[in-house]
């Protein structure tokens, strides 16, 4: 009975998990249509080139934390254990973060970088609050969902009531930031039922191992994002933002849709975290396989699927000036 409300729970965080990544898909559909048509290229290309940028910082800070945390909270097995857990990890995810702040600041001050970039390392402090992988770790996915939802819907209509003219793209990211933030900040309200809230629990990690196992798992994420930002990064040096630009939108399309895998694999961490922790390696191959297999039908899906529509999806999509 217990091994069924287990698989019933997985499936449940899993459905949700994709659910939630279509609803978000909902908003850069309603969105890029409208922002393409009042930004150029060149300025939408400024704003992908910076944003890579920000964001290999921004993975760099935390540090592995996303996997780590929880994994490490999926094998707390009690209140007081979660709670050591949670503030020893934070603490690292802050004193990271704070470190990549400063670090993006002085390049884009020693190179003189665009004023785009400064405002893009906000993203490494907002990254402060980000602890998803706590509630990931707890299997309480649906929680927050419906507040994500609720502030990038927020997001898409401040984008139509403030962005107007092709000067505003400074406003257009500060939006973004502040509804990023905002969507940070709603999980805090959630932390109280599952942490002792006393100061004693309140310290900075000195386990070296803490460190070095949240390394490690750094290692494959800092790779996975550089291999995306760094096409932005090398194609601004070489063509200019114009071809940032179009190749920015030509594959956001792709990511959004690579987004619902990624949720979905996010919901299995914490169970195959707790069959490794337990040693059940056949449970553990057979919810491998079975998610391998989707994986397999979705790619095959969406790959025919954009294939067939690219050529007259695009100037519909996202209007003149974006052919290439």
């Amino acid at each position: 009975m217990e091994k069924k409300k287990d698989t019933k729970l997985l499936m449940i965080n899993m459905v949700s998990s994709g659910v939630f990544q279509l609803l978000m898909l909902i908003v850069p559909i309603i969105t890029t249509p409208y922002v393409s048509r009042i930004f150029s290229p060149e300025q939408l290309g400024l704003y992908a080139s910076s944003y890579s940028m920000a964001s290999i910082f921004v993975t760099i800070a935390m540090f592995g934390i996303p996997i780590y945390g929880a994994r490490k909270i999926a094998q707390s097995n009690d209140k007081e254990t979660r709670t050591k857990n949670f503030f020893s990890i934070w603490f690292l995810q802050i004193f990271f973060s704070v470190i990549c702040f400063a670090l993006f600041n002085f390049i884009v001050i020693a190179f003189r970088l665009d004023n785009m970039y400064y405002i893009q390392s906000f993203l490494i402090l907002v990254n402060i609050f980000d602890i998803s992988w706590f509630f990931i770790g707890l299997e309480e996915i649906r929680k927050n969902i419906l507040r994500n939802f609720i502030t990038k819907l927020i997001a898409t209509l401040s984008i139509f009531l403030f962005i107007k003219k092709s000067y505003q793209l400074d406003i257009y990211l500060f939006i973004n930031v502040l509804a990023m933030l905002l969507g940070n900040l709603t999980m805090f309200t959630s932390l109280r039922p599952h942490l002792i809230l006393k100061k004693k629990y309140y310290h900075f990690s000195k386990d070296f191992l803490t460190v070095k196992e949240s390394f490690r798992l750094l290692i494959p994420m800092l790779i996975d994002t550089t291999k995306n930002a760094s096409s932005k990064l090398i194609l601004v040096s070489l063509a200019g933002n114009y071809q940032v630009g179009i190749f920015d939108q030509g594959s956001k399309i792709i990511v959004l849709l690579l987004g619902i895998l990624t949720s979905m694999s996010s919901a299995l961490v914490p169970r195959m975290s707790h069959f490794v922790s337990l040693n059940r390696k056949n449970e553990l191959n057979k919810y491998f396989k079975v998610f391998n297999s989707i994986i397999c039908v979705f790619s095959v899906i969406v790959i025919s699927g954009i294939i067939s529509v690219g050529e007259f999806f695009v100037p519909l999509f996202f209007g003149e000036g974006y052919s290439g």
